[in-house]
């Protein structure tokens, strides 16, 4: 017996049709992307981002985010406020994000990151083309069906971080 790989163009199509796609061998993407950053002692990072996959079961994708900080020696306060939002796929992904930071630069190349995040997840689930089964909105978190897994988590989320890099 033979076992087919999901990279066959006949696995692949199979798995689009099962999920409403109609083919997925002969998609097209776009991308947009604008962004910018002003780093004197007033620290601004933007950028805004989408991908948008056309024929294809993957998602049509929007992504922002601002930090705003101020250079204090060798300390950086700063905030950032972030979106993702996803549509078009059963993988639903659709959250906002604060996150309050503090960088400590040991040296010109290494730095220890202390950010506290808030993630707020989107309400909303997505039907499935099997009768019944839906799709937790759950952020970047988890993306199965509530059948196999459930509630993944609450509509907020909370995560403190400590980072150290060095660049050599």
């Amino acid at each position: 017996m033979q076992r087919k790989q999901l990279a066959d163009p006949s696995t692949r199509l199979g798995l689009a049709n099962s999920l409403g796609v109609s083919n997925t061998t002969n998609g097209k993407t776009e991308f947009y992307n604008v962004g910018f950053i002003y780093d004197d002692n007033l620290l601004l990072i933007a950028e805004g981002s989408k991908r948008r996959v056309i024929n294809s079961t993957f998602p049509t994708a929007e992504i922002a985010f601002l930090t705003m900080g101020y250079h204090f020696d060798n300390l950086t306060p700063h905030l950032t406020f972030a979106l993702s939002d996803t549509n078009n796929s059963p993988i639903q992904r659709e959250q906002k994000s604060i996150t309050l930071g503090l960088n400590l630069a040991i040296s010109s190349s290494s730095v220890f990151k202390f950010e506290f995040k808030h993630i707020t997840i989107q309400d909303g689930a997505m039907a499935l083309p099997t009768p019944n089964t839906f799709t937790n909105n759950v952020g970047l978190y988890n993306t199965l069906p509530t059948e196999l897994v459930g509630e993944a988590i609450e509509d907020h989320a909370n995560k403190v971080s400590v980072t150290f890099s060095m660049v050599l």
